[in-house]
Order: C-alpha cells, then structure tokens, then sequence
C-alpha cells in the first residue's frame, strides 16, 4: 500500500534546506539534489510502469500488497501461499510469469526502497532500521543493501542525508 503524499510545511522544508546548505558546499549539494531527484523520477517512472503493468491481474496485485503490508517482516512465501488461499508453487510461477522475477527479489527491492527512505530522512540507526523491516541482523541488512546498490548504508547515509 502506497504512502500518504506529505503535506507541504514550508518551516520544515527550509529548516531541510538550510541544513543541507550548512552541510555541503553548494556544487556538493546541486549534485546530490540532482541525483536524489533523478533516483525519485526513476523510482516514479517504475512504480508507474508497474501499476499498468499489474492492473490487469487481480493475483499479482494480491501479492504485491501483502508484500507492502508485511514489509516488517521477513518474506515467508509459505505462509504468504496460506494467507492468499492458493499453493506456494502457483503464487511463485504466476508472479515470475507477470514481472520477470521472483517474490523474494520484488519483496527485497521494496525493502531497500523503504532503508533508502529511512536512511535519508530518519536518524535511526542502521541496526533499527533492520529490526523494523524483519532482518535478522544488520550485517544481512548491509549485505542486501550493498548488492541492490554498490554501497553501504552508512554511505548512502551520509551522501543523502537530510
């Protein structure tokens, strides 16, 4: 399930933009913003793409949102197959038909995007995030995070953080 749209706070947003001034110089800071908002406009496109994609088929969407409810919890595709009424086997063969990888893997990408969020605009630690989102530890964490993106999050933290 989507996240609400946040509403515009003007006092917040320049306290945002005055701590990101006061951190980078301005060259350091118009690149991060234009890699940040390149990332968003992708992450956009994708999602987009992908409700088309997955309008016409009521299954895959069953899978995607028990995904996004049970994002703090590890992916347990045997009591995802219970919990939808259909066999493991058929819930993993349709979704691999519809979007060309397996439930593990969408079920991975969407957590990283949800570490990325809480990485860039949260103070958690890293070990937090990872009990949030059903890691067994934060080494594991690291490691995922590092194959989906080439970095660790104490990088990525420390380019984007706002």
């Amino acid at each position: 399930m989507a996240s609400p749209i946040p509403t515009p706070n003007t006092a917040r947003d320049t306290k945002i933009i005055v701590k990101l001034v006061e951190k980078a110089g301005i060259i350091e800071l118009t690149v991060a913003v234009v890699d940040l908002t390149q990332e968003i406009g992708e992450l956009f496109v994708k999602r987009v793409r992908a409700a088309q994609n997955f309008s016409n088929s009521s299954l895959i969407f069953l899978i995607q949102d028990y995904i996004f409810k049970h994002l703090n919890e590890p992916v347990n595709l045997t009591i995802m197959a219970e919990q939808l009424g259909y066999s493991k086997n058929y819930l993993c063969y349709s979704f691999k038909q519809a979007t060309n990888q397996t439930i593990v893997n969408y079920a991975n990408e969407q957590k990283i995007r949800e570490i990325q969020s809480q990485l860039v605009f949260s103070n958690k630690t890293v070990t937090e995030i990872a009990a949030m989102l059903g890691f067994s530890d934060q080494s594991y964490l690291t490691k995922l995070f590092k194959k989906y993106l080439n970095t660790t999050p104490t990088r990525f933290r420390k380019k984007y953080h706002i």
